[in-house]
């Protein structure tokens, strides 16, 4: 998996690139938290390039979603893959998160 940030104004973007899974899970959770703990509550997840994620990887998503609540915040996925959102789907996730097809969608998502 490879992480890239890139900060908009007051957004936080976060980009994965690869699979989320048990190893690499650990990897986006210190990322998200070192955003959150930087004051960044509206982040958007470009998930465009992820083609596989495990119950790590939406435990770590839900975690990061949470904190940003708790703070007035909110996350936005962007670009879920067919087999991903799959995932999201049948664990249900897709009604917790917000999601849309790109960055710029998400940024007027959190204006």
């Amino acid at each position: 998996m490879e992480l890239d940030f890139k900060t908009k104004r007051d957004l936080g973007l976060v980009i994965v690139k690869g699979k989320i899974d048990a190893n690499t899970a650990l990897d986006l959770e210190s990322r998200l938290n070192s955003i959150i703990s930087d004051k960044k509550f509206k982040l958007i997840i470009d998930m465009k390039d992820v083609d596989f994620i495990s119950s790590a990887g939406l435990r770590v998503l839900l975690a990061g979603l949470k904190e940003t609540k708790k703070n007035d915040g909110e996350l936005v996925l962007v670009g879920l893959q067919p087999q991903v959102k799959e995932v999201f789907d049948i664990t249900g996730f897709t009604s917790l998160f917000k999601c849309c097809s790109n960055v710029k969608d998400a940024e007027k998502m959190l204006k």
